[in-house]
């Protein structure tokens, strides 16, 4: 097993929540980049800040960053080379194929998050991990899964999207 401290950026009234309830609500939707669950940060408690406060746009005054702690027995971890190789052919294929449907005219683009969760189904992952850049202006409707190969340590971020909920040690919620 695998264990991680993690942080989490989130407004002061959702983080007072977290802590008295100790447990996180899914708030990932299955279009985003990786798809659907609870987004964490890996031992970096400034990028979650400044997620909230950049990408979010969560006044500086009302964020708080909780530490967490994360157990994982099954990842699917995209910041391996092999990995996110098996990853990126596995989604040309599926985009191909359902390319060649019928009615494929009437599907939205297929995004990361879609294939992510469908794959979910297959492969039963307690979380998925990349690698993100910070400060990063993406567009929306592309890709943010970063080739591990091509980004060096220095420059990216990683971050683990939690699937399985009871994957987080719901003792350990506390304030960083």
């Amino acid at each position: 097993m695998m264990k991680y401290t993690c942080y989490h950026g989130t407004q002061s009234n959702f983080a007072k929540i977290i802590i008295k309830t100790k447990s996180y609500e899914p708030r990932g939707r299955l279009k985003d980049w990786l798809g659907a669950g609870c987004y964490f940060y890996i031992e970096d408690k400034q990028s979650a800040f400044n997620f909230c406060k950049c990408v979010k746009r969560i006044p500086e005054s009302k964020i708080v960053v909780l530490e967490t702690l994360i157990n994982v027995d099954n990842a699917y971890d995209l910041t391996c080379k092999e990995t996110y190789a098996r990853y990126k052919a596995s989604l040309c294929k599926f985009r191909k194929r359902l390319s060649k449907q019928k009615d494929a005219k009437s599907y939205p683009r297929i995004l990361d998050g879609h294939f992510i969760n469908v794959l979910e189904q297959y492969l039963n992952f307690d979380c998925i991990i990349a690698k993100f850049r910070d400060n990063e202006k993406y567009k929306t409707g592309y890709s943010r899964i970063i080739n591990p190969v091509l980004l060096p340590e220095t420059e990216s971020k990683k971050v683990i999207c939690v699937k399985k909920i009871n994957c987080i040690d719901e003792d350990s919620i506390k304030e960083a």
